[in-house]
């Protein structure tokens, strides 16, 4: 038994001795930085593509209901006899005015997350380096200023374009909100001698059933505007998640130099 101690012993006499160098030890700390990063910012990109759907969808109702009641104010000779214009005259501001601040809730939800993984990242690296006296750290540091340079200039990129900065027509431009086609709308009444000839109760009813017609083609339109589908090649929704992810792309490229 103890013959075969000393043989073990001198055999690992034999082995070489492993050391760290400083250069694996900062290599080591700068891919486990970048990986701590890259982590966050996927999973950052992943909740927000998803957080863009269900606010949208579900703030749809409160656009509807302006809808409805800026319909309610018209008279029954303007939605009888102006059908073609009123997407354009009465719905579309309501409609524009929606969009725009509800995107800006979404993306500046986006770019407080993302600046608090950056401080996150730069509060951890202030607390590894005071207990790291021979400043091995230094590198995590250097990976997060990468990714904080990036999250100071996110001006730069179009999701996060400081609402202050751009004008409403600049932001509803971005994201495809501007260029609409809003369908003809028709009450069925074509001319003005037949709402005439209609006492007051018929009238009431012929502007009930447009205002239900107008809103029953309003809805459908504008959550194809919103939201699309998996068909539709552009909306509101495909092209804020289309910016998120292209932010997230960019700043993983920035991690990654």
């Amino acid at each position: 038994m103890f013959f075969r101690r000393r043989e073990k012993m001198k055999a690992n006499q034999h082995l070489p001795e492993l050391k760290l160098t400083e250069e694996s030890t900062e290599a080591c700390h700068t891919r486990f930085a970048n990986l701590d990063l890259r982590r966050a910012i996927l999973d950052w990109r992943d909740k927000h593509i998803e957080k863009v759907e269900l606010h949208l969808g579900r703030e749809l109702t409160t656009l509807f209901n302006s809808i409805d009641a800026q319909l309610e104010q018209l008279s029954a000779r303007e939605l009888i006899l102006d059908g073609k214009n009123i997407g354009k005259k009465h719905i579309e501001p309501i409609y524009l005015e929606w969009v725009e601040r509800e995107v800006q809730e979404l993306i500046n939800d986006a770019g407080k997350d993302l600046s608090s993984i950056f401080t996150h990242a730069l509060s951890f690296q202030k607390l590894a380096t005071s207990f790291d006296h021979n400043e091995n750290s230094k590198p995590y540091l250097d990976a997060t200023l990468a990714a904080g340079a990036t999250g100071a200039g996110l001006a730069a990129i179009p999701v996060f374009a400081s609402l202050s900065s751009v004008s409403a027509g600049g932001l509803l431009g971005m994201i495809g909100a501007t260029a609409v086609s809003w369908p003809v709308m028709l009450a069925g009444v074509a001319t003005a001698g037949a709402l005439v000839s209609f006492g007051g109760y018929k009238a009431a009813n012929l502007k009930s059933k447009a205002v239900s017609r107008y809103r029953d083609t309003s809805r459908k339109f504008i959550t194809q505007q919103i939201l699309g589908d998996r068909a539709a090649t552009n909306s509101i929704r495909k092209n804020l998640q289309a910016h998120i992810s292209e932010a997230a792309t960019t700043i993983l490229k920035e991690i990654d130099t």
